[in-house]
């Protein structure tokens, strides 16, 4: 589990050490983003100063009870059945026995 705290002077830290604002870049929020899909990050933060703002809206977007997390889900739930049906129709030897 990782965790991101911003302090009420705007300081972001990533378990425990500060991360200096122009550190915070596309790919950290971006793998942020990703491990909070996970439900792998524990979040603390002041919401004194605006970069808060930026992992609130991580937080809120990315909890299991939220829209985008569930269309997540389906998206995900969508692509491993198209997976399981290539399967089955990579594995059938005669076109009488597939499924169309």
């Amino acid at each position: 589990m990782i965790k991101i705290e911003v302090n009420k002077e705007g300081k972001v830290f990533y378990c425990g050490d500060e991360i200096e604002r122009k550190d915070i870049t596309g790919e950290f929020l971006y793998y942020v983003f990703r491990e909070s899909l996970k439900q792998n990050v524990d979040f603390h933060i002041d919401e004194s100063d605006p970069i808060s703002r930026l992992f609130i809206k991580i937080k809120e977007e990315t909890k299991k009870d939220s829209d985008f997390y569930k269309q997540i889900g389906e998206i995900v739930e969508n692509y491993r059945k198209t997976l399981q049906e290539e399967a089955k129709i990579k594995a059938i030897n005669e076109e009488d026995d597939l499924p169309f």
